[in-house]
């Protein structure tokens, strides 16, 4: 949920995915607005995801995707812009279209959401495998968990397999709620939790670097 460590986490599990694994790995950032992927390894692109949302009509295969695509290390990036845009439209079935390109090319897709609740969204959850949602134990992010998966679950936008990962897991919050609590309200099983380890994430944001 926005503003509770989501896209630190899905570039995190991205790189750690693509050192563990040595499979093909892409990182997908689709917060066309507000995405800080590319930034956060100070990676420069003139493409990315803006590429799609800005011309739909070209259509996505594998000659459109290696020019969206950044390198960091064994990592492939498709950004979001540098700079601030007006969103533009886009039709659900282009998203889809673009996951299931890169399901043939990759062998792990990690896509990285905004935090809005658009058709598209709804699509992208549709094309997953696996969704996970990164909250924390506070009040607002319980909240804004539970309506996201009840939104997902009415639209038949859910996976079979959806996680809730609690980051910041030991932080003292001053409308802090107990697991047990955030587990009722949002009615799933909380599946791993993050350290509190702001130290570790702001270091290694500040040399352009994952945690690993």
């Amino acid at each position: 949920t926005g503003g509770d460590g989501a896209s630190t986490a899905a570039l995190n599990a991205a790189y750690a995915m693509a050192m563990q694994t040595d499979r093909r790995t892409v990182l997908v950032d689709l917060d066309y607005q507000f995405g800080m992927a590319a930034r956060n390894l100070n990676l420069n692109t003139q493409y990315g995801i803006k590429d799609l949302f800005e011309h739909p009509d070209r259509g996505i295969d594998a000659a459109i995707i290696q020019r969206m695509v950044a390198t960091y290390g064994p990592l492939h990036v498709i950004s979001a812009p540098a700079d601030l845009r007006f969103l533009p439209t886009i039709e659900p079935h282009n998203i889809s279209e673009l996951i299931r390109t890169l399901k043939q090319i990759y062998a792990n897709v990690i896509i990285d959401l905004p935090h809005v609740w658009q058709p598209w969204v709804a699509a992208a959850c549709r094309e997953t495998n696996s969704l996970v949602l990164v909250a924390q134990l506070w009040l607002k992010s319980v909240s804004h968990a539970a309506r996201i998966l009840r939104a997902a679950r009415d639209q038949n936008a859910l996976p079979n397999d959806v996680r809730v990962v609690i980051n910041r897991s030991g932080a003292k919050f001053k409308e802090a709620i107990e697991p047990k609590d955030f587990e009722r309200v949002a009615g799933i099983t909380i599946s791993h939790t993050l350290a509190n380890d702001i130290k570790t994430i702001v270091e290694a944001e500040n040399q352009a670097k994952t945690v690993v």
